[in-house]
């Protein structure tokens, strides 16, 4: 089984830095950490996606329309956004 990512970064840690040793522990916090940065990665694509999506609607000049289940306008520069239902 290879190392944990935990003792590797914690190989040459401060003296009272304790390496947990429980494989489980390790393997649970190194998926948190690889879904963490997942996420992360995700909300920066979003970010983008938002960015572009905001130009076009400016670029059209629409106030107001209705998208799947939501009808979003702009109204003295800020977006409001609620459900059709």
């Amino acid at each position: 089984m290879a190392k944990d990512k935990q003792l590797d970064a914690l190989e040459d840690a401060a003296p009272g830095v304790g390496v947990v040793k429980d494989r489980k522990l390790n393997a649970l916090a190194d998926e948190f950490t690889e879904k963490r940065d997942a996420k992360a990665e995700l909300a920066e694509q979003m970010t983008g996606s938002r960015r572009r999506f905001w130009i076009a609607w400016i670029e059209i000049g629409v106030k107001v329309f209705r998208y799947a289940d939501r009808i979003v306008s702009i109204k003295d520069g800020s977006v409001t956004s609620k459900s059709s239902r």
